[in-house]
């Protein structure tokens, strides 16, 4: 399979922010699903993305295969270290098409980040993963990534 990966173009950004709430959408926990739909959990990802992309600096980037064009993306964010200031890159979202799974769109695009990371002076790279998305949890694993916090929560009934 031949793989390129290249920035985001501007006529895809529409297609950027629908990946990325489709992402948000699956990680959700079930008792916030069951409080939302998609549509009303939108405008809170715009929101979040347009404040997320008017803090540092960004970098999207496009997988494109033989077969499938824009086959998935990754957006590369900055999230300096709170408590040492470093400089910090982080995976706000990475998204591989359903059809186009398991052939290691993913992994390319983690590593392209990691290379987009290196170049800026990043010192680190993170990122957030659903506690059920196991699969996910293996990729970033094989990369090097490793479990620094978990957030737990429990639902508080009235």
């Amino acid at each position: 399979m031949s793989l390129s990966i290249r920035p985001i173009r501007p006529d895809e950004r529409a297609r950027f922010l629908q990946r990325v709430i489709e992402t948000t959408w699956n990680d959700l926990p079930p008792f916030q699903r069951a409080q939302l739909t998609p549509a009303q959990l939108a405008p809170n990802v715009e929101r979040i993305v347009e404040l997320l992309m008017a803090q540092g600096d960004n970098v999207i980037l496009v997988a494109d295969t033989e077969a499938h064009h824009n086959a998935g993306q990754v957006w590369l964010g900055e999230a300096p270290d709170p408590y040492t200031g470093t400089r910090r890159g982080y995976v706000y979202d990475l998204y591989v098409e359903e059809a186009a799974r398991g052939q290691g769109i993913g992994r390319a695009l983690l590593l392209a980040a990691d290379e987009a990371s290196r170049k800026r002076g990043d010192t680190e790279l993170g990122l957030t993963v659903s506690a059920r998305n196991e699969s996910a949890q293996a990729l970033y694993r094989s990369l090097g990534f490793e479990t620094e916090r978990l957030n737990l929560s429990k639902r508080l009934e009235s």
